[in-house]
């Protein structure tokens, strides 16, 4: 058995025991990484999730931002369910409705926003070895624009399979989308990963 595993160990590449013992440390960086800031987000953003709430970092009033980054979410979820061809009402200032639904329609309250989802991707970017450094200069800015269109895509799509089925909208929201959404952000920073140049042994 022995002389087995030491001639599996020779006609193994150095290379794959290298590149395997890497993505296991990579993974663990990430996993942990975004237990600890998702921690860290807790402990200094407050808020309830009702329409209309203070939100509030190390006790200072944030409102007005969250409330910006709601409406703009809002108005391009609109945008988008328009170009889709579904015929929507956007009501000011965060909430949307496909005519003819038979739910009273989606209201995008701070918590829907991607600040939290840009905050946790974008500082795990910033301490995750990749290619040379100066490329985060134009990945990470590129991936904060896409989280937060496939937010909007996410509010669009929860908002189209609810127009029917309003009894629906905890699942899409609170399970399927939001996983999906995580799962997305991990793909982005794996793909960064991947661009790593592989040293050669």
């Amino acid at each position: 058995m022995e002389i087995k595993k030491r001639i599996k160990t020779l006609n193994e590449p150095p290379f794959v025991k290298s590149l395997a013992d890497s993505t296991v440390k990579d993974l663990l960086f990430f996993m942990i990484g975004l237990l600890f800031l998702d921690i860290i987000w807790k402990l200094c953003i407050k808020g309830d999730y009702s329409y209309d709430s203070t939100v509030t970092f190390l006790g200072c009033d944030v409102s007005v931002f969250f409330d910006y980054v709601s409406r703009k979410t809002a108005y391009s979820a609109y945008l988008f369910l328009q170009a889709l061809g579904f015929d929507s009402n956007f009501f000011w200032p965060d909430h949307i409705k496909i005519v003819g639904s038979l739910s009273s329609g989606t209201i995008v309250v701070w918590a829907c926003t991607p600040i939290k989802q840009c905050f946790l991707w974008g500082t795990i970017m910033l301490f995750t070895r990749g290619p040379k450094w100066y490329h985060k200069l134009w990945y990470i800015p590129l991936g904060l624009l896409a989280i937060f269109y496939i937010n909007v895509g996410r509010i669009a799509v929860i908002s189209i399979l609810t127009a029917d089925k309003p009894q629906l909208f905890e699942f899409y929201h609170t399970y399927l989308f939001r996983y999906l959404f995580y799962f997305i952000l991990f793909i982005m920073w794996y793909a960064w990963v991947l661009m790593r140049p592989k040293h050669k042994s």
